[in-house]
């Protein structure tokens, strides 16, 4: 579990820590990303979950959250 992975990070650190996710997944692993930059919980997730009220109101691809612009702004306020 990785809680808040750009939370405190230069800019230009950034970059090194969106390769591993990459490494992650060619191990073999499974990781939990809480990320509060929705940005950066894109680029780095290849399953997103949105919870609202404690439960789970959305699971699927990073694209798939996006399409949907009207519960992207419900849910998420973007």
């Amino acid at each position: 579990m990785v809680d808040g992975a750009s939370e405190g990070l230069a800019p230009r650190t950034l970059p090194e820590i969106s390769k591993l996710p990459g490494e992650v997944a060619r191990r073999g692993w499974s990781a939990l990303l809480v990320e509060n930059k929705l940005d950066i919980a894109l680029q780095l997730s290849q399953r997103v979950y949105v919870m609202d009220h404690g439960q789970i109101v959305f699971e699927g691809s990073p694209p798939a959250l996006m399409q949907d612009q009207q519960r992207c702004n419900e849910w998420l306020g973007v």
